[in-house]
């Protein structure tokens, strides 16, 4: 059986011409909206009454509607799917990323950041080199620590389940996740 909102048998073209303007308005579509989007005169306003009690308009559009709500719905339910997929597939790679960064932290911090080394020349003179390693210090060996501590907090927070009055571990304040962590 064919879908209400198509052409019905024995209905006209202007009649389903008319309708489809008349679906085509939403939900606050009115007989005087479609004439005027029909360009028509005020006696047309007749020709759609009649049309629109004879082939069940009302009913037909409102069929429309919950066909659009369940197109929108089932559109909505997979792209909400592939953006979770996407989100998990990024919180992995993510969560890589910062355990990789956290064994670079781990690297540099057990490196001294100079080492002195005593030499003797083929004269027999001794003398010192220090070695000092190129672009970090212990400020940068911070900067990376704690990026590495926010990396890691926001992929756990972004993996935790919202609560329905909308506590977000990711912006919470000390007190927010005491009551929290109450409830």
């Amino acid at each position: 059986m064919a879908p209400s909102w198509q052409r019905r048998p024995g209905e006209s073209n202007p009649a389903f011409q008319a309708f489809v303007v008349y679906r085509g308005l939403g939900r606050g579509r009115t007989l005087e909206r479609t004439r005027r989007e029909l360009s028509k005169g005020s006696g047309y306003h007749r020709y759609l009454r009649e049309w629109s009690t004879r082939w069940c308009w009302a009913e037909r559009a409102s069929d429309w509607d919950r066909h659009l709500e369940r197109k929108r719905d089932g559109i909505a339910a997979g792209e909400e799917e592939m953006w979770g997929r996407r989100r998990r597939r990024s919180a992995r790679k993510s969560w890589r990323l910062a355990q990789s960064l956290r064994d670079r932290v781990t690297d540099l911090l057990a490196f001294p950041l100079a080492q002195e080394v005593r030499q003797e020349s083929k004269d027999g003179k001794t003398f010192t080199t220090i070695i000092k390693p190129a672009g970090w210090n212990h400020s940068a060996i911070a900067a990376m620590a704690r990026l590495v501590v926010d990396m890691e907090s926001a992929i756990i927070a972004d993996t935790l389940p919202r609560d329905d009055d909308g506590f977000n571990p990711a912006t919470a304040t000390i007190e927010e996740f005491r009551e929290y962590m109450v409830r």
